[in-house]
């Protein structure tokens, strides 16, 4: 998580208090960061991002990187943060993953594709199917990068109708469960 963080991490005191902003909706403990000045909390990512590292994690998924869109909605995050601020955070968390030697991939945001197809290594979306945005991440197919595109179970994900949806595009298509603790359907 680059763009939220859960009261219940390890790492949650380390974030200035004036950096966490309103209550992530849906989500019980988790609240927007201010990723405008992410220089502030900049340590706690890098940190994040060594244990990946370490583990041997061969890539990181940015999780809620979308927070400039929040802020045009109904659900604002508590600062001021723009599409810029968004994407020049974006770029800081690609070299970081780059200069460790991870992949990183956008997660769903696809008002951003243009923006981030060149430096992202791959895509993964989630209920993109759903939602009707699985064309936005083309261009990763077309410059030969993955697209990991998830349904979930929960969410009334309907294989005979995603799948070959996601093969149409080139994705790789995943069944899973919302917590992720049951095995994915991957499809055909």
């Amino acid at each position: 998580n680059v763009g939220a963080v859960e009261d219940w991490r390890d790492d949650f005191a380390s974030f200035p208090k004036d950096t966490v902003g309103n209550a992530y909706w849906g989500w019980d403990g988790e609240y927007w960061l201010d990723i405008a000045r992410f220089e502030r909390f900049s340590h706690v990512i890098e940190a994040r991002f060594d244990l990946c590292r370490d583990k041997g994690f061969l890539a990181v998924e940015p999780d809620n990187i979308d927070a400039f869109e929040a802020d045009v909605s109904n659900k604002p995050t508590g600062f001021a943060i723009n599409r810029d601020d968004q994407l020049r955070y974006l770029s800081w968390l690609i070299d970081q993953a780059h200069t460790r030697g991870l992949a990183i991939g956008q997660k769903n945001a696809p008002e951003l594709v243009s923006d981030l197809v060149d430096r992202m290594d791959f895509a993964l979306l989630e209920s993109a199917f759903r939602l009707g945005f699985m064309a936005e991440f083309d261009p990763y197919v077309a410059q030969g990068k993955p697209v990991f595109a998830v349904e979930y179970r929960q969410e009334g994900a309907n294989a005979a109708a995603f799948c070959p949806d996601a093969k149409k595009h080139g994705f790789q298509g995943v069944i899973a469960q919302l917590d992720l603790d049951r095995e994915p359907q991957n499809c055909p």
